[in-house]
């Protein structure tokens, strides 16, 4: 199953929402790129996607190199900042009840972690006490 929408040979409705139907359903995969774009399923339950060994798995890694995650996101945009140090945003877009909430906790716990240092551990706590200014 390809992990980027951009790839099937048929962009349509009924073609991608199949796509993200096998690619959840069978691989038990939630996210999906389509070009530049992560597509998010929310499964509506806990997924083991989000500890630290998965952090790390993602540092350094281009996107493309690893399945689609928005880990991969987040380290393509805390990269840019910091070897080219432009500002950039990630915008977390759905319906109410899709997950924007704890998919931007995520990335937020991302640049946390591989931000942070021992001198600074409250680090974490300060980036994610932003929340709520996000949410507003």
């Amino acid at each position: 199953m390809e992990n980027n929408l951009t790839t099937m040979s048929y962009l349509h409705e009924p073609a991608v929402l199949h796509s993200l139907h096998q690619r959840f359903t069978i691989s038990n995969n939630i996210y999906t790129y389509c070009g530049i774009v992560l597509v998010a399923i929310n499964p509506y339950c806990d997924v083991h996607l989000y500890g630290n060994e998965m952090i790390w798995a993602y540092k350094g890694q281009q996107i493309g190199q690893l399945d689609p995650h928005i880990y991969a996101i987040s380290e393509d945009a805390y990269s840019e900042m910091t070897t080219l140090g432009r500002n950039l945003s990630i915008i977390v877009s759905g319906e109410s009840g899709a997950g924007k909430t704890v998919s931007a906790k995520y990335a937020m716990r991302y640049f946390a972690t591989v931000a942070g240092n021992e001198q600074e551990p409250a680090i974490e706590r300060r980036i994610l006490s932003t929340n709520p200014i996000m949410e507003a």
